[in-house]
């Protein structure tokens, strides 16, 4: 897959993304400047406190008594006076006064006096007050900002409270040392917020990308097959639009022979190279503008230019040629064999959908016929225009639960209990009503719709056999077409459905055809085997009415022989069809199969067939199709856990 890159939208909204990501990180700059400006004073206020507490504790206290501060202090004046006026010389103090614990002044450094005396009573009360005020000068210069400070003084013996310290701090010092603190932590919170900025910028590219590759990725793969990088179904249809909209096309289907074989004998890697060889064949042979596609697991298409069959035919054998051209896998020469139908557009049609559904249809017959490519024809198909036009729209009918289940007994002559139940499938048709199998399974087995539909009545009846008999003593028939069993994987998928529903294999009867096992013998044959060993009755549906050799069902390990309703009904009334019911009742018996007579309608259809000795019937002589509401009050009315076990 393509290496991804943003783009030129992808850039430009990377750019407003991180223009717009970095208004918020520069407003929090903005803030936390701002609260580090704030807390500057503070730290300022704080620093002078300390330097006054150290002036008041370190230079004057050791010079006092432990007694409160008298007027005029006393012996300790002179040492005091010359302390005080070396701090003062030296700028370290503008000013400084002395109050007693009455916030009476009883020594100042400069003969000045106030009469304010709050701040001195608070802090003879032990509190510590400073704030900015700004001083004047002597000369009326202006004023100065300093650190005025209110600090108790304390004896240095007792630790007693006996004056206040007022002092007045130079704050220009203080300032310098606070802004320069701050302008380093602006510049750390700068860096900080930078770095956070682009960490998030990187993080959110890489995830972004990330995200876009995933996006395109998921794109990707939503309209191609994730093995061969071809176009899956959906996208093969919306490119096959677009060219027959515009020239002749013809839309081809490969499906590859023997396909299991190769899985089987060489591995699932070899198998999965061997597509990808296939589809690196079908590209190569592709002109410029035309489609290939993977449509299932060995079943290709490509939609190419063509106006009539011998255009077709001839791009047909300029592919044969690189399809079968020698190829060797693991060391092994491998013959690739594949069927191929095709259909023409606009000649049998413009509509997509239905030229897939066509060409599918002429796919299979080639397969049948193991013939060469074979165009669509009118009698291939056993529809008409109109039940074409609906199978266009079965798909869409699976996905919005369309479908519908009846159920049908099947009744032991000997006990007269319900011993099974068939489910048969109907369409609820959204303006049709209710349609009968005959309107669109005929042309759904003739097309990849027929597994989707499989999967849905298979589901769909193991689910409705588990609320009708929760007990577990019934079986439940799901009929399977040639198509189904075919395909090297359908028993498997049978196996998990079963599993998924919780339940037994052994309640479930597979009914398909005689002629369904005669469509691909070799795949047919071990599908039905992985199905017989895991416990799932095989049934051989309209017996009689095909062909197949006798010799060849009796290698199958079939479980049920199911007369065709054509012999049942009626039986009672001509000897010679009784005597060829007899004769097929006897046949099943022989090889030990259960025999069940389909199509019952009177009591005397039942009574020739017990007379007979058949294991079961199964007519509208005990039941309709019915709705599963319908059939549980019919079982509810009908049969009891020991009838079931007698």
């Amino acid at each position: 897959m393509p290496r991804h890159s943003l783009g030129p939208s992808g850039v430009r909204l990377f750019v407003l993304y991180a223009v717009a990501s970095l208004i918020p990180v520069v407003m929090l700059g903005v803030l936390l400047a701002g609260q580090a400006a704030a807390q500057a004073n503070a730290r300022g206020l704080a620093r002078a406190s300390a330097d006054a507490r150290l002036v008041s504790q370190g230079i004057i206290a050791p010079l006092l008594g432990d007694a409160p501060l008298p007027a005029g202090l006393g012996p300790a004046t002179p040492n005091l006076r010359h302390n005080i006026a070396a701090i003062v010389a030296d700028r370290q103090v503008l000013r400084l006064r002395l109050r007693d614990l009455d916030a009476n002044i009883v020594f100042t450094s400069d003969g000045s006096s106030t009469t304010e005396k709050d701040e001195a009573a608070r802090a003879a009360r032990g509190t510590t007050i400073a704030f900015l005020p700004t001083l004047e000068a002597d000369n009326g210069a202006g004023g100065i900002r300093v650190a005025e400070v209110y600090a108790p003084l304390r004896a240095a013996k007792t630790d007693s409270l006996i004056g206040v310290v007022e002092m007045y701090l130079p704050y220009a010092p203080i300032a310098a040392d606070i802004d320069a603190q701050r302008r380093a932590q602006t510049r750390t919170l700068a860096a900080g917020l930078v770095v956070l900025w682009l960490v998030g910028l990187a993080v959110t590219g890489a995830t972004t990308r990330r995200l876009r590759r995933s996006a395109r990725d998921n794109a990707f793969l939503a309209a191609h097959d994730p093995l061969t990088r071809l176009a899956n179904r959906r996208e093969l249809l919306r490119l096959a639009a677009r060219m027959t909209a515009r020239a002749p096309a013809a839309l081809l289907v490969f499906d590859l022979d023997r396909f299991r074989q190769v899985n089987d004998a060489l591995g699932h890697q070899i198998g999965d190279r061997l597509l990808d060889e296939v589809a690196d064949r079908l590209v190569a042979a592709a002109a410029p503008g035309e489609v290939v596609a993977r449509l299932g697991s060995n079943e290709f298409a490509m939609v190419i230019g063509a106006a009539s069959d011998e255009q077709a035919l001839a791009r047909l054998t300029d592919i044969a040629a690189l399809l079968t051209a020698p190829l060797t896998l693991d060391g092994l020469p491998v013959m690739l064999e594949y069927s191929t139908g095709y259909a023409l557009s606009p000649e049998d049609g413009t509509d997509p959908d239905m030229l897939l559904l066509k060409a599918e249809a002429a796919m299979f017959a080639a397969k049948q016929a193991s013939l060469g490519p074979i165009r669509h024809r009118a009698d291939l198909d056993t529809f008409d225009a109109g039940r074409l036009r609906l199978l266009g729209e079965l798909a869409a009918a699976i996905r919005a639960d369309q479908l519908v289940l009846h159920y049908q007994p099947k009744i032991s002559l000997t006990s007269g209990a319900v011993a099974s139940i068939e489910a048969l499938v109907r369409w609820q048709h959204p303006s049709l009503g209710l349609l009968y199998p005959d309107a669109f399974l005929p042309a759904a087995e003739q097309t990849e719709l027929i597994e989707a539909l499989t999967t849905w009545v298979l589901a769909e009846a193991l689910a409705a056999m588990n609320r009708l008999d929760p007990a577990g003593w019934l079986t439940i028939a799901v009929n399977v077409s040639a198509r189904n069993l075919s395909k090297p994987n359908f028993a498997l998928a049978v196996l998990a459905a079963l599993t998924k529903a919780a339940t037994p294999c052994a309640r479930l009867v597979v009914e398909m055809t005689e002629t369904a096992v005669l469509t691909a013998p070799e795949v047919v044959a071990a599908n039905l085997a992985t199905l017989a060993a895991a416990g799932v009755t095989i049934s051989i549906d309209d017996f009689g009415a095909g062909q197949t050799s006798l010799a060849y069902l009796a290698r199958l390990p079939i479980g049920e022989l199911k007369i065709d309703r054509s012999f049942v009904h009626g039986m009672s009334a001509d000897p010679r069809t009784a005597a060829i019911v007899q004769s097929m009742i006897d046949l099943g018996h022989s090889l030990g199969y259960t025999v069940t007579a389909e199509g019952a309608e009177t009591e005397d259809d039942v009574t020739a067939l017990t007379v007979s000795g058949c294991d079961q019937v199964q007519g509208y002589v005990y039941a309709r199709p019915c709705p599963e509401s319908e059939m549980a009050t019919f079982l509810a009315a009908r049969t009891t856990h020991e009838s079931w076990l007698g």
